[in-house]
């Protein structure tokens, strides 16, 4: 009881001594959108989601039903974690713009390119059109948040999938082992513009192409960042006409310049060479199990596209990886040539984690 007492007298201290009201008179309403963004009740700046959020239900103030729908749409796409929200409003915009959205203002470069009205304008009675557009716009934002959503979260985001599993589960090769989450606009407009067969495809070519330039080479982002964001567009633009060739040529021409074969095969071995590290121990991982996908058409000839036996699906937060010389040579067995050797990737294998453990017994 004295606690609540006590709780209570300090919150009248606080209400009466401490707190402030300021009263400000405008007459521009962009002027007090732009107090109210920065002087709103935790004084904090509002987040970018918020300040859209209140720019388009003024703008459909006059059309009840459209900001009902609108509202509600908002709800949705505000209720996960602000950074969340914003990282989804960058890949949204670079997948339909077809370039990065300002660093800075992410809400006003959203208004201006996205939506397309400038802020403080509210939509006539007679602007029945133009507010169903607006309404439209949030309810595909919305949906695409989802896709975004699952793809980032490393699931399928097709719910009638034809996928195989093994196929399903390149994505979480690319997006969680290789951590190429810069594809992440193509993959949208991919998802909502072509058929999976030609997201499985891409998928590949990406997989690829993200392990050989940026994993091992270490190539930098720039210099494909461009070619992801034109494609993206270029894919929403025209779905009909767009050949995934093209892509393929523009990445083989990034590789051909800067991580041509023989800077390639060097790196590999030095960037696969093992180490007690654990976030270049799953890379060896994906590249030894993704060879063994691939044996089979290798030892049949290697003609064509690779095709992978999809049969087998590899858990690598199980597989172990295992040196065939030993890691720990005894005194007895210890071969000095081989000792310089016995961390590359020649002298590494994998097997599941309960074998790797019987045979170390």
């Amino acid at each position: 009881m004295i606690g609540s007492i006590n709780f209570l007298l300090q919150l009248r201290k606080s209400v009466i001594e401490d707190c402030y009201v300021i009263y400000i008179v405008s007459e521009d309403r962009s002027e007090a959108y732009r107090l109210f963004a920065v002087l709103n009740d935790r004084g904090r700046e509002l987040s970018d989601g918020n300040k859209l959020r209140s720019d388009t239900l003024e703008l459909l103030e006059k059309h009840e039903k459209e900001q009902i729908l609108t509202e509600n749409n908002w709800d949705t796409i505000l209720s996960y974690p602000v950074t969340d929200v914003e990282q989804f409003f960058r890949n949204y915009y670079a997948s339909h713009q077809g370039k990065g959205a300002a660093k800075r203002n992410l809400a006003e470069t959203f208004r201006d390119d996205i939506f397309k009205f400038p802020s403080g304008v509210v939509l006539e009675i007679a602007d029945t059109e133009e507010a169903k557009k607006v309404s439209h716009t949030i309810s595909d934002i919305k949906n695409e948040q989802q896709v975004f959503i699952e793809i980032s979260e490393l699931r399928w985001p097709y719910r009638d999938a034809t996928a195989s599993d093994w196929q399903q589960e390149r994505l979480q090769r690319l997006i969680k082992v290789l951590r190429h989450t810069l594809c992440i606009p193509l993959l949208l407009s991919v998802y909502h513009c072509l058929s999976e067969k030609e997201f499985i495809e891409i998928i590949d070519i990406l997989e690829r192409f993200a392990f050989r330039y940026i994993t091992i080479v270490g190539g930098h982002a720039e210099k494909i960042s461009t070619i992801y964001y034109d494609h993206a567009k270029l894919i929403r633009q025209a779905p009909q006409e767009y050949k995934i060739p093209t892509l393929r040529n523009k990445l083989k021409a990034v590789e051909e310049k800067y991580a041509h074969d023989e800077t390639f095969e060097s790196l590999l071995i030095q960037k696969l060479s093992y180490q007690d590290n654990s976030s270049k121990k799953i890379i060896i991982r994906h590249f030894l199990t993704t060879l063994e996908d691939h044996v089979e058409w290798y030892s049949n000839g290697a003609n064509g596209k690779p095709k992978p036996n999809e049969i087998s699906i590899f858990d690598l937060s199980k597989v172990t990886i295992e040196h065939i010389y030993p890691h720990n040579a005894s005194s007895a067995s210890r071969i000095e040539e081989i000792e310089l050797l016995k961390n590359d990737i020649g002298n590494l294998s994998f097997w599941p984690g309960r074998n790797n453990n019987s045979a170390g017994k």
